[in-house]
């Protein structure tokens, strides 16, 4: 999609800002998937699965119908992404980077991430309230969309408002 490519790519300097040049998988992920949640293309995450079925014989090879790829797809009824990576490769930055490119295109309101445990809420806390005090970043943001608005990092004690980014444990919702 050539206007969802445009949106991503007046990203770049944001997010060369944001990951090292070690990572720079972060930031082809992020572009991923914030292209699919920006796309028109696909309403929800089984649309695209379903595409995927019917064009990759590995997912055919491991699932004898689509159906049964359809249902072990959590959350396939709606515009959801996952990714799968190793410990200490940079989900945080990743999360960071996509819930701030969506509330800076106005795609979302509001961002909840939730995490599994009490120690990794802290962290991912910690992180991203790091990342959203980084000037560097705010300014590339600011020079991107004029209107846009800092967010609030916040935990589920808190009211949660538009534009914030809550982080909580599964274990309180």
């Amino acid at each position: 999609d050539e206007a969802v490519n445009e949106i991503l790519n007046k990203y770049d300097t944001y997010l060369e800002a944001l990951y090292s040049a070690d990572y720079s998988f972060q930031r082809d992920a992020v572009k991923t998937a914030v292209g699919f949640l920006l796309s028109g293309e696909w309403k929800t995450l089984g649309d695209l699965a379903e595409e995927n079925y019917l064009n990759n014989p590995k997912i055919k090879d491991r699932y004898s119908s689509k159906d049964d790829y359809l249902e072990a797809l959590p959350l396939a009824e709606y515009k959801s992404c996952s990714m799968d990576l190793a410990t200490g490769s940079g989900k945080s930055f990743m999360m960071f980077g996509i819930a701030q490119l969506m509330l800076c295109e106005g795609a979302i309101d509001k961002v909840l991430v939730l995490c599994p445990s009490l120690t990794i809420e802290e962290g991912l806390t910690e992180k991203f309230k790091t990342l959203n005090s980084r000037k560097d970043l705010v300014d590339i943001l600011k020079a991107i969309n004029p209107k846009y608005i800092q967010p609030e990092i916040k935990n589920a004690s808190e009211t949660i408002l538009p534009n914030d980014i809550c982080i909580e444990n599964i274990h309180a919702t």
